[in-house]
């Protein structure tokens, strides 16, 4: 069976640059960025703002168990 290791989301909003104008303008930026071990643990979760600036990352250890031996927060920092 083929797992998930990756899932990012999205948000695209829809709007015309003026009520008399047929133009339609797309904004796209991400929200959430989540990536999976391969036996379906949460390793990495980044959560993006409006301006698609990084607003936290949380890193996660598992061990053979798949219990959880560390975490760590990082608030606002784009840590790979």
């Amino acid at each position: 069976m083929v797992k998930i290791k990756t899932i990012s989301r999205y948000t695209i909003n829809y709007s015309r640059k003026s009520a008399f104008d047929s133009t339609i303008v797309e904004k796209k930026h991400q929200t959430s960025f989540s990536a999976y071990d391969e036996n379906g643990n949460l390793i990495l979760d980044k959560t993006f703002d409006m301006s698609g600036d990084l607003e936290n990352c949380i890193k996660r250890e598992y061990n053979s168990q798949n219990q959880i031996v560390k975490e760590e927060l990082f608030d606002g920092i784009d840590e790979n």
